[in-house]
């Protein structure tokens, strides 16, 4: 059965299929959440040419279209690349390791300013 033409019953078990299958870096899915029509997604990754598992964790956001019983994923976007959403669950914000990113580390302190937590 092709991927195209797999049948998920939720979208947080097609989530799972397209980050493994789109990020490659992706060692194992840590948690999926979803905030309204939002997905953040916390996943270890490994870095390096040897492939190497790093205790490098990161977050995705995600926004997922239904459409004749399909679903039809939006955008992914890395923290490190900007996030425009700020409101990431706490659960998936206390998985998460030091990132090297300005970026991500910016787009952190932001969610976690929601939780009265200032970094």
């Amino acid at each position: 059965m092709t991927k195209d033409k797999k049948y998920y019953k939720t979208k947080k078990s097609f989530l799972k299929d397209y980050i493994k299958g789109s990020f490659q870096h992706a060692e194992e899915i840590l948690k999926i959440s979803q905030k309204g029509d939002d997905f953040f997604i916390a996943v270890k990754c490994y870095r390096g040419e040897l492939k190497k598992l790093t205790e490098v964790v990161t977050v995705f956001h995600l926004k997922i279209k239904e459409k004749n019983n399909k679903f039809i994923p939006g955008l992914m976007k890395p923290e490190n690349t900007g996030i425009p959403v700020d409101k990431c669950p706490k659960t998936i914000l206390e998985l998460l390791t030091e990132s090297e990113s300005r970026t991500a580390r910016d787009w952190r302190a932001r969610c976690w300013s929601h939780y009265g937590v200032f970094i």
